[in-house]
């Protein structure tokens, strides 16, 4: 018989396991800002070129960006979920 959680133990083991996949989520989002401005410093698609002739600069950058930040945020949140490591916290004795 397994004895169960105490309130403040759930409450400890509920906070570590969304701060392990907020952590996860924004290296998603780094990686997310790291390719969209590889995407407009490599001029990929000539995006940077069509960018720097736009009347309002801010748009374009942000409509790339946002979707790829959360791309990759949610699929490093995805990954940290299938993968996370699961500790029992009373083990039965056989």
């Amino acid at each position: 018989m397994k004895p169960k959680l105490t309130p403040e133990e759930a409450r400890r083991d509920h906070n570590a396991m969304l701060f392990f996949m907020a952590r996860h989520f924004v290296y998603g989002v780094i990686a997310g800002i790291i390719v969209s401005a590889s995407i407009f410093y490599f001029d990929i698609g000539n995006l940077r070129t069509h960018t720097t002739r736009a009347s309002n600069k801010f748009v374009p950058v942000f409509l790339i960006t946002l979707p790829m930040c959360i791309l990759f945020g949610g699929s490093a949140l995805g990954g940290a979920l299938m993968m996370m490591p699961y500790g029992t916290k009373y083990h039965e004795d056989e």
